[in-house]
């Protein structure tokens, strides 16, 4: 039986002379395959960093990320107002496939960029105006309150709806898509 020893061999090149006050310390590595060696230079400085990764908001008692900076990455199924409060409705964000678990209930302020550079929103939907307005009608009065942060399928209550000319609102009790953001 024959056996081919594998082996690989880092030899540390240090400066020997204390006086000098050299600190250098370069690092040689050999492989050796069998009889077949290769000896590689010192290692070189290291590169430069990459790109940095995406602005996260990350909430320190859950540990919840929540995407900064964001722009529309999909759109849920159809719902009413009613999904469970905020934290649902950004669930329901995160399941979209072409959004991560940063992915949250788009804002106007998200919308209106995205659209002020140039971009198009795929589908009108809702969205969240974090705001609290109400229109006094001769006969009712409508609140807009995110459908009471997303838990109310209430008539008299609405929220924001982004439109292709920009954004509406509409009643809770509607079945409408969610758009997301990432």
């Amino acid at each position: 039986m024959i056996f081919k020893l594998h082996a690989i061999f880092v030899v540390f090149v240090l400066c020997a002379s204390v006086t000098s006050g050299c600190e250098d310390t370069s690092v040689v590595s050999e492989t050796c395959d069998g009889d077949d060696c290769q000896t590689d230079g010192p290692v070189g400085p290291q590169g430069p960093s990459g790109p940095p990764g995406p602005a996260l908001y990350i909430n320190p008692d859950t540990g919840i990320e929540y995407a900064l900076n964001a722009s529309p990455c999909g759109f849920t199924g159809l719902f009413t107002g009613k999904v469970g409060g905020y934290s649902s409705a950004k669930g329901l964000c995160e399941d979209v496939n072409s959004c991560t678990s940063a992915a949250h209930v788009c804002s106007g302020d998200e919308l209106l960029r995205y659209t002020s550079t140039g971009g198009s929103v795929a589908i009108e939907g809702r969205y969240a105006t974090g705001m609290f307005a109400e229109t006094t009608y001769s006969t009712s009065i409508v609140s807009t309150t995110d459908c009471d942060g997303f838990t109310s399928d209430a008539s008299r209550n609405s929220t924001g709806f982004w439109t292709a000319s920009g954004p509406q609102r509409r009643p809770c009790d509607r079945l409408l898509p969610i758009l997301c953001c990432d």
